[in-house]
């Protein structure tokens, strides 16, 4: 059994699994087995407490995975409110089969020659990317659409929370959704204003989130993925490639046009949505609420800001002082 730190590690695993593999996450205690088109959860029943602990084993999860994070749920500050991190090996190890395999050395070898001989060698080919790949806003899909009735802004957010956390994020997502109590254009925390909005890969979309208030079309050469890593403009989960917000094209509400506070699937209600094919997220488009489109989540804080904010709350009082 292969262990990983988070699901999308695990995910980003595929390559180097043969079919039948065992796969473990850390991050959301679930196991995997490798099929033919990507992984299965391999269903566990009962729990059995460990009789014994070994102190000499640290967790480095320990805190991350021990609380549910409820005081986000029940507080009404929900824009400044941070979910602690913890840092996780980079995906793109697993790619070039630099951790453990079952796959013998001759073919980890011809992996990791096939998968650097598929990089592009030019810049003009490659999605820009960050030099801080914490420093930076994750957009990412919620894994199936949905109609007007999400039951609300809080649980379209509950779900992009859920989601995020399944792939291994520790950071907090919200819904890009305005309705009557918010505009979209304040959820991301404003010392993130001017950081680059990314996607799933770590592809850049927009140069700041800035931009995409500015109803920008995002960059040209990379996609907008799902928390299960599918592509949302050419998968066929989505039929209909919009997105919904219920926002102007700057992230204000709209009055009125946000599926009766995002909890109507009514066909004589509206909301507004954008046309992913036009490569805008904040494109203007009124929609029935009966309809099922793309609902976008993302991060109200880099885990840059997140780690820089929480390591100044572990200084000391009257360490300044000195």
């Amino acid at each position: 059994v292969q262990v990983y730190q988070t699901n999308l590690d695990l995910f980003y695993s595929s390559k180097l699994a043969l079919v039948g593999t065992l796969a473990f996450s850390l991050s959301s205690q679930q196991l995997f087995i490798r099929v033919n088109d990507g992984w299965r959860v391999v269903k566990l029943e009962g729990f059995h407490p460990a009789l014994e602990s070994h102190a000499n084993v640290p967790s480095k999860l320990t805190n991350a995975l021990s609380e549910h994070n409820l005081p986000f749920w029940l507080s009404d500050d929900t824009a400044n409110f941070q979910i602690p991190s913890f840092e996780s090996p980079a995906v793109s190890s697993v790619v070039l089969g630099l951790v453990e395999s079952p796959l013998p050395a001759f073919a980890r070898n011809s992996l990791r020659s096939l998968a650097l001989k598929e990089q592009p060698t030019s810049a003009s080919q490659l999605s820009p990317r960050t030099t801080d790949k914490d420093h930076v806003l994750h957009l990412i899909a919620l894994n199936t659409p949905f109609s007007g009735d999400m039951r609300g802004v809080r649980g379209a957010d509950f779900a992009c929370y859920q989601q995020a956390r399944t792939a291994g994020f520790t950071t907090t997502f919200r819904a890009l959704l305005s309705s009557q109590v918010q505009d979209l254009n304040k959820i991301v925390h404003y010392s993130d204003r001017e950081t680059p909005v990314v996607n799933l890969r770590g592809d850049r979309l927009y140069d700041s989130w800035t931009q995409l208030l500015h109803d920008s079309t995002f960059n040209s050469r990379a996609t907008i993925f799902s928390f299960d890593r599918r592509d949302v403009l050419s998968d066929n989960t989505w039929p209909e490639k919009l997105v919904w917000h219920g926002s102007d094209g700057s992230g204000v509400r709209s009055e009125g046009r946000y599926c009766e506070a995002w909890r109507s699937a009514n066909s004589g209600a509206v909301g507004v949505a954008s046309p992913l094919e036009g490569r805008q997220v904040l494109g203007v488009q009124q929609v029935d609420c009966s309809r099922k489109l793309i609902v976008l989540c993302i991060e109200n804080m880099s885990k840059h800001n997140v780690d820089k904010r929480l390591g100044k709350k572990r200084i000391p009082r009257g360490e300044d002082d000195v």
